[in-house]
């Protein structure tokens, strides 16, 4: 089909802005290879050179091009910000659902959980409202070989009662859609350890769908006298040195494929605690404790020499 040396010439803004339809650029292109005047006219606008005077672009052609391009502009700047825009709400929504229950540092975490329980710690609703606001000190966490799990412990103080409490906490990030926020999966406020010398506390926490197992202990001292603790830990010995805050923790070895139940005294086997001479100053013992209703169960304690 032939066409009007007019209207290729008002298709050919189109085609080179590359706005044009496929089918006019096909129109286009058969028309310029058998008239040489539209050809001559069309290598020029490929190279940018202006129309002549005697053949100038219709006015029309020229709003209509200016105008497509501007519709092209906003339409790119829509997608871009849609884009944008959810790939920030998508993250933000999937943290908002992990938020009630979880927390982007262990330490910001362990500190809610201290501070919700700081209640339970009195006899009466009123008792807790007339007390001093207790101080947490966080004392540290031990995470798993791959970092998807963690045991985090803190110091409870109660300036009202003068009594201190050892809380830990175990936490899960392993799931994709936290985009790393840990999961509190349980917590523990621990007994009274003013006076207790060496206290220790086991952890047990299953994580990636209970296809993995972080085991931790950890040990606060009340006696400043006391700087090193060693203990056969899964028939492993380890050595530890507790830090300005009077603690330590570790994960213990070859237990992250383990799941089977056990007592701490099945754990640690042997343990003591040392001053910096290497005197020992307090030795582990397995203590069996009576349930109310029958039965037992053992508790690690650490006996004066």
């Amino acid at each position: 089909m032939k066409y009007d040396h007019e209207v290729i010439r008002d298709l050919m803004p189109l085609c080179v802005d590359g706005i044009a339809s496929e089918k006019s650029e096909a129109i286009v292109k058969e028309h310029i290879a058998e008239c040489e005047a539209c050809a001559a006219e069309w290598a020029g606008m490929q190279h940018g050179e202006p129309k002549t005077d005697e053949e100038p672009v219709p006015e029309s052609t020229v709003k209509y091009a200016e105008t497509a391009k501007r519709i092209r502009k906003h339409n790119r700047l829509v997608r871009f910000f849609v884009f944008g825009f959810m790939l920030l709400t998508i993250p933000a929504a999937l943290i908002l659902v992990h938020a009630p229950h979880g927390h982007i540092t262990l330490k910001g975490m362990i500190t809610k959980y201290a501070r919700a329980s700081e209640a339970d710690r009195y006899e009466t609703r009123e008792a807790y409202k007339n007390a001093s606001p207790a101080k947490i000190t966080y004392l540290g966490d031990v995470k798993s070989a791959d970092g998807k799990a963690a045991a985090a412990y803190c110091r409870i103080y109660l300036p009202s009662t003068d009594d201190t409490f050892l809380m830990t906490l175990t936490a899960d990030r392993s799931d994709p859609l936290a985009f790393g926020i840990w999961n509190c999966t349980g917590d523990e406020a621990g007994d009274i350890v003013k006076d207790m010398g060496v206290y220790s506390v086991f952890n047990m926490s299953p994580y990636k769908n209970h296809t993995k197992f972080l085991w931790t202990v950890g040990f606060y001292s009340s006696d400043p006298a006391v700087t090193t603790i060693r203990v056969t830990a899964n028939g492993k010995e380890n050595t530890l040195t507790l830090d300005e805050r009077h603690f330590a923790a570790f994960r213990i070895p070859d237990t992250e494929n383990d799941a089977t139940e056990k007592a701490p005294n099945e754990i640690l086997t042997e343990g003591e605690a040392l001053d910096q001479n290497g005197n020992v100053l307090y030795r582990m013992q397995a203590v069996e404790k009576n349930v109310l209703y029958g039965g037992s169960y053992y508790e690690i304690e650490w006996i004066k020499v």
